[in-house]
């Protein structure tokens, strides 16, 4: 988001707003967080004002005087109890039914809620959609090139999260709510954006016969989750609800090759967080580095091309079913297994991804992926 649409939109919050809101709320339920926030803020000030001027206006009035008797302290008034009893416990019990009904219909999606699922990993977000597409875009954000999520401005969305490893946390502040995502087990949580502003930016894509307006909300990771947790980001994007459809309904890959699918599922899969596919290091070996390429292991052993390919389409199948079976030296222990969560025509793909980036295709240049470069996951 550039300096000038960031000023544009901090000048629609208030001046107060503005120091705690880094964008207006937006989604359903996010006006009301906003608006319970605001009231506990201001009353604490006013009563915060109240009590302090009180205390500093009877140190004054009632100081001790030479020459003048003390006053008897006053050891009961029961109607003032009373009233600093009864009137703060009455504005407790408004913050309580706001903030509970708040809690709750951030817990209870519409019946007409479209099911995403989302899963959490160190240190990639990946959404699978009702139709099973997986997003393949990015987006550069500073260093980092995070994936982008596409969603309709017109339908609400109930996220069913789960994490592959750690406990994370999805937070879209302009939504002004998180919700953790654990390991083994779903959590919940779903919004409606708001509509699309008419000053939003512009946009087109493959698949969509038509530039369309969108509107971009970043998402983070609220829990520490190790050592690239800043790294662990994604942008949820707002658009059109016909473009959503176009967009949400291609067919990806039915005519791909195989190593096409791979590099597809490189980027679907969380790989492209951990893995560089331009020789590069990451917190794991390069992809273009694998395929028949000399591997010396923290245990020793060693692979080279003498073992055939045989071998190495072995050590890749176990490196993603078993990752801690086989680490290469100098490369840290922390990838998680995917046993479970892909398939074995798909472990294909990403073997003949990687033969792909050492050889290239038949009569083709190797490495010519135009792959995005990326930062967790496998």
């Amino acid at each position: 988001m550039d300096l000038a649409k960031l000023g544009a939109l901090t000048a629609q919050l208030g001046p107060v707003e503005r120091l705690f809101f880094r964008t207006p709320a937006a989604s359903d339920s996010s006006g009301s967080v906003d608006s319970l926030f605001m009231f506990i803020f201001w009353l604490s000030v006013f009563f915060f004002t109240l009590l302090m001027g009180l205390m500093v206006y009877f140190c004054v009035r009632y100081r001790r005087r030479p020459g003048v008797p003390s006053q008897l302290t006053v050891q009961h008034n029961t109607p003032l109890e009373l009233t600093w009893s009864i009137v703060p416990l009455l504005l407790l019990v408004v913050m309580f039914l706001w903030g509970f009904t708040d809690f709750i219909n951030a817990r209870v999606a519409p019946g007409e809620s479209e099911a995403y699922t989302l899963r959490a990993q160190k240190w990639n977000w990946s959404i699978e959609y009702p139709t099973g597409k997986l997003s393949t875009d990015r987006k550069r954000v500073g260093a980092t090139d995070v994936p982008v999520f596409y969603v309709s401005e017109d339908r609400p969305v109930q996220m069913r999260m789960i994490s592959s490893d750690v406990v994370h946390s999805f937070w879209v502040p302009d939504f002004r709510v998180k919700r953790d995502v654990f390991p083994n087990r779903y959590t919940s949580y779903w919004f409606k954006p708001h509509a699309i502003g008419p000053d939003a930016e512009t946009l087109s894509i493959q698949g969509v016969d038509r530039e369309f307006a969108y509107e971009d909300h970043y998402i983070f990771c609220a829990e520490y989750c190790g050592d690239q947790h800043s790294e662990i980001a994604a942008i949820l994007r707002v658009v059109p609800d016909d473009v959503y459809e176009q967009w949400v309904n291609q067919v990806v890959g039915a005519d791909w090759p195989k190593w096409k699918v791979g590099q597809y599922l490189y980027t679907t899969k969380g790989c492209v967080a951990c893995h560089k596919v331009d020789g590069t290091r990451l917190v794991g070996p390069p992809w273009d580095k694998t395929w028949m390429q000399p591997h010396t292991f923290a245990d020793g052993s060693t692979l080279d091309p003498s073992d055939g390919e045989d071998a190495y389409a072995n050590y890749i199948r176990q490196s993603i079913l078993e990752p801690s079976a086989k680490i290469v030296s100098g490369f840290p222990n922390q990838m998680q297994s995917y046993q479970g969560q892909i398939k074995e025509k798909e472990i294909d793909a990403i073997i003949a991804y990687m033969q792909y980036l050492k050889e290239g295709e038949p009569g083709g240049a190797p490495g010519e992926t135009g792959s995005d470069t990326g930062g967790g996951g496998g």
